[in-house]
């Protein structure tokens, strides 16, 4: 049955390319052309641009509190509350720039205000909360994860990403990189397993062996995880490579050995401050810190983050000694304005991902599907950012009007599944 699936996607993807081209060239313009998958992933790209088109931006603001513990140490407070009311945040508002929640909205007169009144005012730690936490080890990379990963981390498109694999299981040093199973073979696992009580230490290794479920759409599990060839672990160091292939070998080797190793154990601390208690602007202020207890995996790796502006998990960002009824010095409150953010425009590794997400294209043709649609004229690359063009949109516009099955994100995986 999955070979029938293969056959009749095949099928298909001829009679929409034969069938709905000729209509873009009479239409639009020579030497477009319409597919399956690709023009459902312009049409993907095209109603996130949609969303940003019609975003309207929301203003808000909010206080900074500096504050210095009794030992010297100073840290941060961001404003929550005012007269037990709580602060608007970005999530309280709309794409329409409407307010959703019953918050208080800060403008930047009343913040300046606010900030001023409070300048020099007793501040009282109410309460200190700590928890442990625990950080579980991402699964090996698919296909899909390799690539989303190499555009974080390595800022490669993933064509780029997928070259420089190709070239590694063709010389032996990977594993094949076509991929949507997140299995290790018993081969691999041992010698991860090995590597890390050799390299780390016995502490960073789990007393059994970490298995990791699949959830991705129509997974086919044909083959085992991207990771390093052989009965041994070796380093890109070890086996000579240089540039682009060292880095793409590294990030594997760094994912593999991580997913076999301890869980990282923190430690997460939310203080609340309160200003100005017992009086009309009486206000709640939160700083929350972390420490790392046992860094566990993260000796070996730390997965990346699409927000570039995002801290990773394995930063020590400790707060300072405080107990409840501690009244710290208050050195300086900053009105700290905002304004929320439309819709991130698509990257290769988050198409990707939303690509996986809507079970459209397989492994092997993710970063073919990409290269199409920038190929061909629908989506501009700009830095990282896909973009659609004019073009783009016209084709898009076209073919919702009159062939609005073939570009229906769920017609792909319904079909198959069928």
């Amino acid at each position: 049955r999955l070979v029938e699936a293969q056959e009749t996607r095949r099928k298909v993807d001829r009679l929409v390319g034969f069938e709905v081209s000729p209509v873009l060239w009479k239409m639009i313009s020579r030497g477009l052309s319409a597919g399956r998958v690709q023009s459902v992933a312009t049409r993907i790209v095209i109603e996130r641009e949609r969303e940003r088109m019609a975003f309207l931006a929301a203003d808000y603001w909010d206080l900074d509190l500096t504050i210095a513990a009794t030992d010297g140490t100073t840290f941060e407070a961001s404003l929550v509350e005012v007269d037990g009311r709580r602060v608007a945040s970005g999530g309280d508002f709309s794409d329409e720039g409407r307010l959703v929640k019953d918050v208080l909205v800060l403008d930047e007169l009343a913040a300046t205000n606010l900030a001023s009144r409070l300048a020099g005012s007793a501040v009282e730690v109410a309460s200190v909360e700590s928890k442990p936490y625990r950080r579980r080890p991402a699964a090996p990379f698919i296909t899909s994860t390799f690539q989303q990963e190499a555009g974080r981390r390595l800022k490669l498109s993933a064509t780029l990403a997928m070259h420089a694999a190709q070239g590694l299981y063709q010389k032996g040093y990977i594993s094949y990189m076509r991929t949507d199973s997140t299995t290790l073979s018993d081969t691999a696992l041992h010698a991860a397993r090995t590597e890390v009580a050799e390299r780390f230490g016995p502490e960073f290794l789990p007393d059994a062996p970490r298995t990791y479920e699949k959830k991705v759409r129509n997974a086919q599990e044909a083959h085992e995880a991207i990771r390093p060839a052989g009965t041994e672990m070796k380093t890109a160091r070890q086996h000579g490579l240089t540039g682009v292939e060292a880095k793409v070998y590294d990030l594997i080797w760094k994912r593999t050995v991580a997913s076999q190793m301890a869980d990282a154990q923190l430690l997460r601390t939310r203080a609340e401050i309160l200003a100005a208690e017992g009086t009309d602007d009486e206000s709640t202020f939160r700083a929350n810190g972390q420490v790392i207890v046992f860094p566990g995996f993260f000796r070996a790796y730390v997965e990346g983050k699409d927000d570039p502006s995002a801290a990773l998990d394995d930063r020590d960002n400790p707060l300072p000694d405080l107990s409840e009824g501690d009244r710290p010095d208050c050195r300086t409150v900053e009105p700290i304005g905002h304004e929320t953010k439309p819709p991130a425009r698509y990257t290769d590794a988050t198409l990707v991902r939303a690509l996986e997400a809507a079970g459209i294209g397989r492994p092997s043709t993710y970063a073919s599907i990409i290269d199409t649609i920038v190929n061909r004229g629908y989506v501009n690359r700009n830095r990282s950012q896909l973009i659609p063009t004019f073009t783009g949109l016209a084709t898009n516009q076209l073919l919702e009007r009159n062939f609005e099955r073939l570009v229906d994100t769920g017609f792909t995986a319904k079909m198959e599944e069928e």
